[in-house]
């Protein structure tokens, strides 16, 4: 009988001793799964911000090109008149 309690207490200190090796392992494994889930949260955050920066410039770039394109409009009707007049002061000389 005493080998059969020593023998129990054997395995018992065994399975204690897998239970923890696999409590650390598994522990160890949800620590890293944590650290790598908060890791790309904050490289998502980064690049979130960096997409709103992005998004910022675009709207200034577009009200640029819509001021630029609106001016290019005035002086290309500008010219158009120009050239008209031109061409009336030419007549008005081949004329005379």
């Amino acid at each position: 009988m005493p080998s059969s309690n020593n023998n129990n207490n054997e395995v018992l200190s065994f399975e204690k001793w897998v239970l923890a090796i696999f409590s650390t392992l598994i522990l160890g494994i949800l620590g890293w799964m944590a650290k790598t889930v908060s890791d790309s949260q904050i490289q998502y955050a980064r690049i979130e911000e960096r997409l709103l920066s992005q998004n910022v410039i675009l709207v200034e770039l577009k009200g640029r090109f819509d001021s630029a394109t609106k001016y290019r409009l005035e002086l290309q009707s500008e010219v158009v008149s120009l050239k008209r007049r031109v061409t009336d002061i030419e007549r008005e000389l081949d004329r005379k």
